[in-house]
């Protein structure tokens, strides 16, 4: 069994020996790193990855939310875009529109973090917020609907 105490350290190694800056929060197994730029219009986003005892979850946030008259449509756009993924899956939180690509890793068998394993926490969101990232701003201002903005996406 891995503890959360061991994740976490294997998570600060592999932040150490890439080169990223990342922020401990006492006492919660939780790192939290900024400014991941993206090739899309959001920029960038930030990471926190929470460890507990045999996984770690790694919460990729965005830093615009969806304003709430147009949180339906984004919803929408995010279910369109979750059918089918096979890691990880968009979240919004209806209250304040905050969107996050959320990934866990089961780490309970591991005695060590996989680099891969490692390096998903930070390139899956990536990967997915420059894939579907255009088509969610397009439905946030009302350009596409969701349905128009997935197709296109995944045409490309």
């Amino acid at each position: 069994m891995a503890t959360a105490s061991q994740i976490l350290g294997w998570l600060k190694t592999g932040f150490d020996k890439n080169k990223w800056s990342y922020e401990e929060i006492e006492g919660k197994n939780t790192l939290m790193s900024k400014g991941y730029p993206l090739d899309c219009k959001l920029k960038c986003f930030d990471l926190i990855c929470n460890c507990i005892d045999d996984s770690f979850t790694s919460n990729a946030y965005l830093r615009l939310s969806a304003d709430e008259d147009c949180r339906l449509k984004v919803a929408e756009y995010i279910t369109r875009v979750n059918y089918g993924l096979r890691y990880g899956c968009f979240e919004m939180d209806f209250r304040d529109g905050e969107i996050r690509y959320r990934h866990t890793v089961d780490c309970a068998d591991m005695t060590s973090l996989p680099e891969r394993s490692f390096l998903q926490c930070v390139y899956l969101p990536a990967n997915m917020f420059n894939r579907y990232g255009n088509g969610l701003v397009a439905v946030m201002h009302g350009v596409k609907s969701p349905e128009d903005a997935i197709k296109e996406t995944e045409e490309n």
